[in-house]
């Protein structure tokens, strides 16, 4: 950027691999001003032309099997939770790797592999969460993170599409959100399952956990409610 290769790049690609999500979005906010700072405070389209996520985890029955099914819920929580991230930062383009399972990637795929025993090219969990994630945010746009106070536990990221708004929450460590709502909620799970939320004075009180979730409706207050000891020190800051 320095050198002056800015002016001759269409955008900027970038292959964000992590061991969890968490942060990337840090990451990306840094790269952004880096090439304001060299482009004279103008943006540049940044592209994820790569980033996906292994994990050979296996429930105990499926041990030897290959199938890798506690692995693949991991990744499936792990995919939504990145995408969301990047979308938060505006990221024009991610393209997640692998399609399929393929040699020593065993469980990367969205799809499973070739000679997979449930299948060939049968779908795993990653690509029902990733058809679920592009039927919540498709043609929406990230608003604003909500329901945070210092070193909060919850994610509650707010996409909008016309009036329609989605939120996708989740926390890497157990918490809750009470949220109260002018009418309906629909809660839908990671693997696209709704279900409404019962009106309740005072606010509905949600629990978040790694798995993310989608909700829907006019919501007209959150926030945070205390789950128990709080972070003193977060190693992010």
């Amino acid at each position: 950027f320095k050198a002056g290769g800015l002016q001759h790049m269409d955008a900027v690609v970038i292959h964000p691999y992590r061991v969890s999500p968490e942060g990337v979005d840090a990451e990306v906010a840094e790269l952004r001003e880096l090439i304001r700072r060299h482009n004279q405070g103008r943006d540049k389209p940044i592209w994820v032309t790569e980033t996906g996520r292994m994990d050979k985890s296996e429930f105990a029955w499926e041990k030897g099997r290959g199938l890798f099914e506690l692995g693949r819920r991991n990744i499936a929580r792990y995919l939504v939770r990145q995408y969301v991230l990047l979308l938060s930062q505006e990221c024009e383009r991610i393209y997640w790797y692998l399609a399929a399972d393929h040699l020593e990637f065993g469980s990367m795929g969205l799809l499973r592999g070739e000679k997979d025993r449930a299948g060939r090219y049968a779908a795993a969990p990653p690509y029902a969460a990733y058809a679920t994630l592009i039927r919540q945010l498709d043609g929406a746009k990230f608003v604003a993170r909500e329901a945070m106070r210092p070193y909060t536990r919850a994610r509650v990221y707010r996409f909008a599409r016309g009036a329609e708004e989605v939120r996708v929450c989740w926390a890497t460590q157990p918490a809750k959100v009470r949220i109260a709502g002018a009418g309906p909620l629909t809660r839908t799970d990671l693997m696209g399952v709704d279900r409404a939320l019962e009106p309740r004075e005072g606010g509905v009180e949600l629990e978040l956990s790694e798995t993310p979730f989608y909700l829907k409706g006019a919501v007209t207050a959150i926030s945070e409610v205390d789950a128990g000891p709080r972070v003193y020190a977060d190693s992010v800051d």
